[in-house]
């Protein structure tokens, strides 16, 4: 007895207690469930092969007695002699006495199934949590998600899933989750893939989001936060995400998806971090401001959409340095998904297109088919527009572009004067006005040459310019 109570001492002072799964059920598993089990016929009734037929006890009705072990007929039988014939266990060596110990303990903390701290266990027989009625380990769930079973009652993210500390995926979409995120998700340092899309979340992205220096893949899109993007996200440098196998094809999973909420602000200059990044969907929010020139650098970006926002300023001309954008197309079950490789549509940019953007690795041919990977329409972009979209900008609010001029340095024009005879064609070289009066037979004056002045700016017929000084306007 006394080192049965020097170990109360000691687990006193350190707040344990028995657990009964994985410490007391062993005992009895390797001591005495030879003949204590099924119904425990030849035993005296006593069934020791579970904690509810142990709880049930045997024949005598007191084997155990909840928080005194002494009256306790399995603790008496256990601490008899072997000579003894009510010895437990009866053709077996007798129990350690630590084992003794633990189940004296165990008894006198109330024979209970679990400590209070332990919520159930899983079926891997680990310390668990449960989760909308199902029991989690602790220690060994790495995937949370799909074909997980989310009652219709469930309404926030349970605090629990945040004690899975070695969970890699936690994807919850289309879970009718509401409430705000916690900021305890920044427990869950090994998360690979955090998908909480098409749920009803409010408030800001937590900071805390930062912590997961794992992610690959985030995607909160489709909710309803609201806020800044928080600065921290932009300090996740493992984000990426991409193409990936899947059964019966490909998926597309997102690299940094914040689509269709309520977020406002600027994108931060920090965007320029995530130099993993194969897509970025930041479409259908508050946005505000001119695009940072940091996130021209990202050249790995397959995608990028930042349509309806109210996104403001110009399209400089380092939008060339993304070479990889050329938008994505996955099959699966014998059809195919599209992601745009550029969407800046329904916002407020002004300027003019820069050339550069013919660099982009995109199929402009596609214009106007449902291969088109791109969209510029819903803007105040002016003329003229990049040679390789020219016919596919959209729609374009112009009614604050400046008239459309060229210089005329070089080229042929014919006069616009009235008076001056119609076979006469000037030419401005060096600021000089060269001025050729050519017969209808002469070739250096026919129509053929002058509509191929110039391919890029083609004068249309019949001809709408004026000449100002050196400068052609419309």
């Amino acid at each position: 007895m006394k080192k049965y109570l020097s170990l109360m001492l000691v687990c006193s002072g350190l707040f344990c207690q028995v657990d009964y799964t994985t410490q007391i059920q062993p005992i009895f598993n390797n001591n005495c469930t030879s003949c204590h089990a099924n119904g425990g016929a030849y035993a005296g009734l006593l069934d020791l092969s579970s904690y509810a037929e142990v709880i049930e006890g045997g024949s005598s009705g007191n084997t155990v007695v909840s928080f005194d072990h002494s009256n306790s007929e399995l603790y008496n039988r256990i601490i008899l002699p072997e000579s003894n014939q009510q010895f437990m266990p009866k053709y077996g060596s007798s129990l350690s006495q630590s084992d003794i110990n633990l189940i004296a303990q165990w008894i006198d903390e109330g024979a209970l199934e679990t400590p209070v701290d332990v919520d159930c266990y899983a079926s891997d027989s680990t310390e668990g949590v449960e989760i909308w009625g199902d029991c989690y380990s602790i220690d060994n769930t790495t995937h949370l998600g799909f074909p997980i079973s989310i009652p219709d009652t469930a309404s926030v993210l349970p605090q629990e899933i945040f004690s899975l500390t070695n969970l890699r995926l936690l994807s919850l979409n289309y879970s009718n989750i509401s409430g705000p995120i916690p900021s305890e998700i920044s427990n869950l340092t090994k998360l690979v893939t955090l998908n909480l899309s098409n749920n009803q979340i409010s408030g800001s992205i937590p900071p805390e989001i930062g912590n997961l220096d794992s992610l690959f893949s985030l995607n909160l899109s489709s909710n309803q936060l609201t806020g800044e993007i928080p600065l921290e996200l932009l300090s996740l440098t493992n984000l990426a995400g991409g193409v990936r196998g899947a059964m019966l094809g490909t998926v597309f999973e997102h690299g940094l998806n914040l689509s269709n909420n309520m977020l406002s602000g600027q994108i931060p200059e920090n965007i320029g971090n995530l130099t993993k990044l194969k897509s970025i969907d930041f479409s259908s929010n508050q946005l505000t401001g001119s695009l940072p020139i940091q996130l021209y650098s990202l050249q790995d970006l397959l995608s990028l959409d930042l349509s309806d926002n109210a996104l403001s300023g110009e399209i400089v001309a380092e939008i060339g340095n993304l070479i990889s954008l050329e938008g994505v197309v996955t099959t699966a079950h014998n059809s195919s998904t599209s992601y745009n490789a550029l969407d800046i549509s329904n916002n407020q940019f002004i300027g003019t297109l820069p050339q550069s953007i013919c660099d982009l690795p995109i199929e402009w041919g596609n214009a106007g088919s449902s291969d088109q990977l791109y969209d510029f329409a819903g803007n105040q972009f002016c003329p003229a527009y990049p040679s390789c979209i020219e016919s596919s900008t959209g729609s374009q609010d112009t009614s604050n572009c400046a008239p459309l001029s060229s210089p005329i340095e070089g080229r042929w024009l014919a006069p616009l004067i009235e008076g001056v005879p119609a076979n006469t064609m000037y030419e401005f070289i060096n600021d000089l006005r060269y001025t050729y009066y050519c017969s209808s037979d002469t070739n250096g004056c026919d129509s053929t040459y002058w509509n191929s002045l110039d391919l890029n700016d083609a004068i249309p017929n019949p001809n709408p310019y004026t000449f100002i000084n050196d400068t052609l306007t419309v």
